[in-house]
């Protein structure tokens, strides 16, 4: 298995007003790692999460706090899809004021 983090030189050229240049290479970290997901929150009622539907085999969870040890919970209920983003409506129940969530790879 390849590691999306690998060495990779990058090469810069500076030159000033007379012409002169200068060039420095150094080895720097490239990633390159598409296995990431962005989780979108909508800051104003209605309060959604949404990420996009290509994101497969992702499941959302929800905690009530992040004391530890942390207890997550799936959440299937109130899940739709529209133009090809996967949404969620955060209910305004005041018996749970506190609830966080994660996207987590099943």
């Amino acid at each position: 298995m390849n590691s999306p983090e690998q060495d990779a030189n990058q090469t810069a050229t500076s030159t000033d007003p007379a012409g002169n240049t200068s060039e420095f290479s150094q080895c720097v970290a490239v990633i390159n790692d598409t296995n990431y997901v962005v989780l979108r929150f909508t800051t104003g009622p209605p309060y959604t999460l949404s990420w996009l539907a290509t994101a497969s085999g992702f499941a959302l969870e929800r905690a009530t706090n992040l004391k530890p040890v942390i207890v997550w919970q799936s959440i299937s209920n109130g899940i739709t899809t529209n133009r090809g983003n996967v949404i969620f409506a955060i209910s305004n129940n005041t018996a749970t004021p506190e609830k966080y969530f994660r996207l987590h790879k099943r």
